[in-house]
């Protein structure tokens, strides 16, 4: 843009290089210079506002262009090529039924419509459910039923997984049982969470709990596995199991994986006692989980796992400790689990743990893992000791080393054992000590 600056006096250039006073007439001239420089710049303020207002709305444009650009182009997306049987394969691999989120589903049809259409005409991806009543009043409750009964019909005749989360504080949960009950055709996986702050609730609601779940004379002819799962922090979880209602053993014919956990909680012996006489199929389950079980003898561990004769994989977790056990080791009745090829035992009693080992031989057994968390440490030996296999510290030790090395000898699996994990680190900080200080 051009301006007045080249008809500006050159008199008043000199000026600028010197502190002299302008005279009247220059005074004035300078005035004129200012007011022209003034409109210039405004000038130039209000072309670079305009430049300004045309590169936002070429902006805005571009912005435009390129969103019709993407979205048109999308149109040609490889996405769109896939015919509805490869959508499937892809939805089914994201898939996972052991997760019981309905989210799941729900997230793969808010792709696209073809999307929603393949996932509502794919009836595995509607087989996983949770139903949770925790907190809620009953006519919410009604509503959470009515929303598992919409999505679960989706899923036709599969068999389906469900995960029924309880509080036992809460409403009346028999509409929700009664709606499990309902499914009793179908259900493959049922896992049932028990919340409860205190015991009394926790045992009440366990016994009503199966009492109205499994009633006789239904029939559960695809139940793979049942979780029962009790969430409390109120000590020995114990009155809860005597005289609950039976689980009828001819109802779970299909029954392979038993689940039941205490969160917060332990098992006391007489529950643990208590848990022989259920009718729970026991000689067919493939997979047990049992524990925290809290100070109670070996026997009543192994009275459990003598009835287990099918067991593939097997959990225990006995963290009670008792003086009566020390030392005790009883070897007059070997159990043979020939079908074990991973065993969990969970300990802080290292003599309880030898009381269940010393009973059982199991010849397929791959996978071992033995964790003692004692909350207790051992001595050192001193050196100087006339007999170190005497001190407590050797004692202890060959207590948790000695079972564990007889049960692997009398088992026969030494050569076949893939995976040997001993988790010593809460009661042997010394261990390590223990042993570099061992005489020759």
């Amino acid at each position: 843009m051009a301006t007045n600056s080249s008809r500006l006096p050159g008199s008043l250039d000199p000026l600028l290089l010197s502190n002299d006073r302008p005279s009247p007439g220059q005074a004035s001239s300078i005035s004129k210079v200012i007011e022209t420089l003034t409109h210039d710049l405004s000038n130039i303020d209000a072309s670079i506002a305009c430049l300004k207002t045309e590169v936002a709305r070429l902006e805005t444009t571009k912005s435009t262009l390129q969103h019709d650009v993407e979205r048109y182009s999308s149109l040609l997306s490889s996405v769109r090529q896939l015919p509805p049987e490869i959508i499937r394969v892809v939805m089914l691999a994201c898939f996972d039924e052991d997760d019981f989120d309905q989210d799941q589903v729900k997230n793969l049809s808010l792709v696209s419509r073809q999307w929603y259409q393949v996932a509502v005409s794919t009836p595995r991806l509607w087989s996983s459910y949770t139903i949770d009543t925790e907190g809620l009043d009953k006519e919410s409750v009604s509503s959470v039923i009515h929303k598992a009964s919409t999505h679960l019909s989706k899923a036709a005749s599969l068999p389906l997984h469900l995960r029924y989360t309880v509080d036992c504080g809460g409403p009346d949960s028999t509409h929700a049982l009664d709606y499990i009950h309902s499914l009793s055709p179908q259900l493959r996986v049922l896992h049932i969470d028990l919340i409860s702050e205190t015991q009394d609730d926790v045992a009440g609601e366990f016994n009503a709990t199966l009492t109205r779940l499994f009633r006789p004379p239904t029939i559960w002819p695809v139940l793979h596995t049942l979780s029962l799962i009790m969430h409390t922090d109120q000590g020995y979880f114990d009155d809860s199991l005597t005289g609950i209602f039976p689980l009828p053993t001819q109802s779970f014919p299909a029954l392979k994986v038993a689940e039941l956990d205490l969160v917060g909680e332990s098992l006391s012996p007489r529950a643990v006692r208590e848990l022989q006489s259920w009718g729970m199929p026991w000689a067919q389950l493939s997979r047990l989980f049992i524990g925290p079980c809290a100070v109670c003898s070996p026997s009543d561990v192994v009275g459990i796992l003598r009835e287990s004769t099918s067991l593939e994989e097997c959990y225990i977790d006995v963290p009670g400790y008792n003086d009566s056990y020390w030392g005790v080791y009883s070897t007059d009745a070997h159990i043979t689990l020939p079908k074990v090829t991973k065993f969990t035992l969970k300990a802080e009693d290292e003599w309880m743990a030898a009381g269940i080992l010393n009973h059982l031989t199991l010849p397929s057994l791959r996978r071992y893992h033995h964790d003692l968390y004692m909350g207790y440490d051992f001595e050192v030996p001193n050196p100087e000791h006339p007999d170190p296999g005497e001190s407590p510290a050797w004692q202890a030790a060959n207590a948790i080393l000695h079972p564990i090395i007889e049960l692997f000898t009398r088992s026969g699996c030494s050569a076949t054992l893939e995976t040997l994990d001993l988790n010593l680190a809460s009661g042997l900080k010394a261990l390590a000590r223990l042993w570099s200080e061992k005489p020759e």
